[in-house]
């Protein structure tokens, strides 16, 4: 039977270890609406809202979603007005202002067009005389050519905008996740009208971004990691990603 000074040394040591969870119990993210893996409509905020409040949930940590438009979720994340922003890709300057989780997903960018015109492409460079329709804040994996002025990309604020504009003959194809991109075709009933290039411009994973401002967030995101490998390890995370891809989410 331990001593009860031994036992005292035990719970001492425990609360050093953990100076950060006893303190504060929930994580406030920026959000935003990126159906099917994020959106105020659907089923737990979608599917990618719901993994990562689960993967926090598993070491005892809540999670307070705010939505707003992606370029003022970053500058909240950023500027500490929120902890952290998900999911977004890895850049250069991503690295510098947050913290990156362990990869959340990996997601393939394909290039969205008109059926009835067609659509070929081998490179970049074979896009260099095409207009891409993009969103405002995203990156595509392409942003130093698009810095560069070797690609061109025309961004507007509403994901679904760049459809009409694709059908008005306005620009040559849009950039999109395929997942995100036959979502919203789906939605807006033009299933018959575009369609995808099958080969991707660019397979990446995406992240839960923390902020460097507080001095809480190594300790969460190290939490958020160990709640997500959980995930993984008994199935929930593949069943999350398979009721998403069934429509479960929806409301």
């Amino acid at each position: 039977m331990p001593t009860p000074r031994l036992v005292r040394a035990v719970l001492f040591s425990l609360s050093l270890s953990m100076p950060v969870m006893a303190g504060a119990e929930t994580v406030r993210l920026a959000n935003g609406e990126w159906a099917p893996y994020m959106s105020q409509t659907l089923r737990h905020a979608g599917v990618m809202s719901h993994i990562v409040e689960e993967a926090f949930a598993r070491q005892g940590i809540q999670v307070e979603y705010s939505f707003s438009p992606w370029k003022r979720a970053y500058e909240d994340a950023r500027h500490g007005r929120a902890d952290g922003t998900l999911i977004w890709g890895r850049t250069d300057e991503r690295e510098a202002e947050f913290l990156l989780s362990d990869p959340v997903i990996e997601l393939n960018t394909v290039l969205f067009y008109a059926t009835d015109q067609g659509f070929d492409w081998s490179d970049t460079a074979s896009l260099s005389d095409k207009t891409l329709g993009g969103v405002i804040g995203y990156s595509y994996g392409v942003d130093a050519e698009e810095r560069a002025g070797l690609l061109k990309i025309e961004r507007i604020a509403v994901p679904e905008g760049n459809y009409a504009k694709l059908l008005q003959g306005r620009i040559d194809a849009v950039l999109e996740d395929l997942d995100v991109g036959l979502d919203s075709i789906a939605k807006l009933g033009l299933g018959d009208k575009i369609t995808y290039h099958p080969k991707p411009i660019l397979e990446r994973p995406y992240f839960l971004l923390m902020n460097r401002i507080n001095p809480a967030n190594p300790a969460y995101l190290e939490a958020f990691n160990k709640g997500l490998k959980a995930l993984r390890a008994d199935g929930s995370y593949r069943r999350m990603l398979d009721a998403s891809r069934a429509g479960e989410y929806r409301q």
